[in-house]
């Protein structure tokens, strides 16, 4: 069982400076016992401007058995409260798959799904465990088991499959009970449209394809719902209550494409020079925060990450607001297992009506906090 423990001493955050201008303002907060080179951390904003942050704590050299997250003042950086809890052992290493909240915004869901499994529900108002579970629900058939995303019912797991015929493996957790399993269901593939595949927002859909070609499935059909011509190739996606919005990475240039629903795509933004990798939406689904790396292409430098920053846009628009730096550093866990995972900083946003936060967690255990003035065509 899974249980709430007291950390004596256990100071969860402290700040380190402020600087910044009329315009903009910048803190850095620094994670008492945090180790992100080893257990990098994971974070999220809530609609109200909270900022919730989850991270292992180390034991020793070799061994990781408590999960910490600390509730922080999205706009000061100041600590509201933190809790810990023991939590099933990783090694030397762990990078979490997930950490979301539910759509009501009273949930927090942490996971890992591989090594020692675990799956948290959290309330957002008391930090205290809602459900919990330990069951392993991928296996060997199973590839690159991922969080997917929180419905008004579920928690949606998904991992590619290895069996014949089968190209995802969808798993539906019980969003008041994590330990009730409510889906457990094999995708069929679809000949010539390859296994990339993303969740649709409804849970109900799967869009599975590559390149500039996607098909939209009913889960329980298995019919063809609505299709995606993209003008550039889609490696990932991001998907809302409005639309999605398809991530290109080229060697060259990166691209952030703005479909509706039904797959009409609307708008374009293009960041030459270096290809997107992930975004992150605000809570109230307004704005943005996309991560762009430039590669090495040369022998040299071939597949380094020579430049590494966030573009923060406007969702509907996709139009650029502001470039932020981030580090190059990356890190990633035992290559060639299951708990093979890639971390780098990922910023996350939230959208105050006046301010622009971003969120992101540094290698040095900190999280730096920078506030952004809204665009006076932006602002409301």
């Amino acid at each position: 069982m899974i249980r709430n423990i007291l950390l004596v001493g256990l100071l969860a955050s402290s700040l380190l400076y402020g600087h910044g201008s009329e315009r903009d303002h910048q803190l850095s907060l620094r994670l008492v016992n945090s180790d992100f080179h080893r257990y990098p951390a994971r974070s999220l904003f809530t609609s109200d401007g909270k900022l919730f942050v989850a991270y292992r704590t180390a034991q020793s050299k070799d061994e990781s058995s408590t999960l910490q997250i600390v509730e922080l003042n999205g706009k000061t950086g100041s600590e509201i409260a933190k809790q810990a809890f023991a939590v099933p052992s990783a090694g030397r290493a762990k990078i979490s798959d997930g950490f979301v909240m539910a759509r009501d915004g009273h949930s927090l869901y942490y996971v890992e799904l591989t090594g020692n499994p675990v799956v948290l529900a959290i309330s957002t108002s008391t930090l205290g465990i809602l459900s919990e579970s330990t069951v392993k629900l991928f296996d060997a058939a199973d590839f690159i088991p991922r969080v997917e995303c929180v419905t008004e019912t579920a928690l949606l797991l998904s991992a590619g499959s290895k069996l014949p015929g089968k190209a995802v493996h969808l798993v539906a957790l019980d969003s008041s009970d994590v330990s009730k399993t409510t889906l457990d269901e094999q995708i069929s593939a679809r000949p010539g449209w390859g296994q990339s595949y993303k969740l649709s927002f409804t849970g109900n859909s799967l869009w599975m394809g590559s390149g500039k070609y996607w098909l939209k499935i009913g889960i329980r059909s298995g019919q063809i719902e609505s299709k995606i011509t993209a003008q550039n190739d889609v490696h990932d996606w991001a998907v809302f209550s409005g639309g999605l919005i398809g991530i290109t990475n080229l060697a060259n240039a990166g691209y952030l494409q703005y479909f509706d629903e039904d797959g009409h795509q609307l708008r374009t933004m293009e960041q030459p020079g270096c290809g997107f990798v992930s975004v992150q939406l605000s809570p109230d689904e307004r704005y943005g925060v996309a991560v762009c790396e430039k590669t090495g292409t040369i022998e040299r430098n071939f597949g380094k990450t020579l430049e590494r920053k966030a573009a923060v846009f406007e969702c509907h628009t996709i139009a650029s607001i502001k470039s932020i730096s981030l580090t190059t550093m990356s890190f990633k866990t035992s290559s060639g297992t299951e708990d093979t995972r890639l971390w780098y900083p990922q910023p996350t946003i939230w959208d105050s009506g006046q301010d622009i936060f971003i969120a992101v967690p540094e290698f040095s255990g900190t999280i730096s906090l920078e506030e952004l003035k809204i665009p006076k065509q932006e602002s409301r």
